[in-house]
């Protein structure tokens, strides 16, 4: 294409119309540390940062600044990402949590349970107490005023009761607008309310992930039974789903990979290489469809400034909601000035810029080049 970036439909809702919406992706070649990306988070300051299968990155609009194990931070797959309240990043990685604190080091601290191989999923409600999902059950500690641990070196384990298993997987962590935590587990879903009692909602399936509507119904995507919304006052023991999307609804997989709610109240869902549209609250519409190159995989994420990322093998891709997609010097362009555009016979994209720099787009990225005038 001449534009350079790749648009492709979106079908919104029952009638199915078309949107186009350009992508751009990076890259090791654009300063990621992998090209397997895992998860996305924006964060006060604005920047970016993306968790990948051994490092991760801090993206600024322009450039990566990496941090993994060649540059001293052994930190491996990273698997979550939260910003506590006050305002440090924690960053979840195999038997680890890692805090960065802007200009010092990185503490490292380990759930109270050798058996957690794996730290799956942060989530720091409105109380302040942060909660940690590991393979091994739900742990908890909470921050000082100083942003600092609590004093116990080990987190606290937390106790689900039955049918929860020791080494329970917890895969996902959400705080509705009531305050009651949401635990998405290999056996179904769990519901802490504030004062500690614990609901189970047991499952012949694994809940991947949670997400709420604009209603404020929570929606769950499985391993093996699609997307299901609940009622709207789950109670254990009876049955708590109140619409199901599975293939009768066009789903395309039952796996579902990630939930994610935008910021126009949309709630999609990533099944390998197609991203999904549930149907609004009341509705029983067919699940409206797009489908990405390559495989989306974990981090769906939505920007500040409405971009939606996501992940998987191909690396960190961006997709412009807004239909714009903007190009600067990390992707080759010389000079942010642009006196002239033009095509050339081959069909390629040509940039003139300010300082009489002649940039050639290659589909996905400049290279630039200073003639040598008299």
């Amino acid at each position: 294409m001449g534009c350079g970036t790749l648009c492709l439909p979106l079908l919104i809702g029952a009638c199915l119309q078309a949107a186009q919406f350009p992508i751009k992706t990076y890259t090791t070649a654009d300063g990621l540390p992998r090209n397997f990306v895992t998860c996305f988070l924006q964060d006060s300051r604005g920047f970016l940062w993306v968790g990948t299968a051994d490092g991760l990155a801090r993206f600024d609009g322009r450039q990566f600044v990496t941090y993994d194990s060649e540059r001293g931070l052994p930190l491996g797959r990273v698997f979550d990402l939260l910003e506590s309240r006050s305002g440090f990043l924690w960053v979840a990685t195999r038997r680890r949590l890692w805090r960065f604190p802007p200009g010092s080091s990185w503490p490292v601290y380990k759930p109270g349970d050798e058996k957690a191989r794996l730290v799956l999923a942060l989530l720091q409600d409105r109380s302040g107490t942060i909660w940690v999902g590991t393979d091994a059950g739900l742990f908890r500690f909470r921050e000082s005023a100083g942003g600092n641990a609590a004093e116990a070196p080990e987190l606290e384990w937390v106790d689900l009761g039955p049918p929860a298993l020791p080494g329970l997987n917890v895969n996902a962590l959400f705080e509705d607008r009531r305050g009651a935590l949401w635990i998405a587990a290999e056996n179904g879903l769990y519901r802490r309310q504030p004062d500690g009692h614990v609901d189970p909602f047991v499952a012949n399936d694994t809940v991947s992930s949670l997400a709420e509507d604009r209603h404020g119904r929570l929606w769950i995507g499985t391993w093996r039974g699609g997307v299901a919304r609940l009622v709207a006052e789950p109670v254990p023991g009876r049955p708590f789903v109140e619409f199901g999307c599975g293939a009768a609804e066009g789903l395309a997989s039952k796996r579902i990979h990630f939930l994610v709610r935008l910021s126009d109240g949309r709630l999609l869902a990533s099944t390998g290489d197609i991203l999904e549209e549930m149907p609004a609250a009341g509705a029983r519409s067919r699940c409206a469809v797009q489908r990405f190159p390559g495989t989306i995989g974990d981090g769906l994420y939505q920007d500040r400034q409405g971009n939606l990322w996501f992940g998987g093998e191909t690396g960190a891709s961006r997709v412009a909601l807004n239909g714009f997609v903007s190009y600067s010097q990390v992707d080759g362009l010389g000079d942010l000035a642009v006196r002239a555009i033009a095509e050339d016979r081959a069909g390629d994209l040509i940039v003139v810029s300010r300082q009489i720099q002649i940039n050639r787009f290659d589909g996905r990225r400049f290279t630039s080049v200073e003639p040598n005038l008299p």
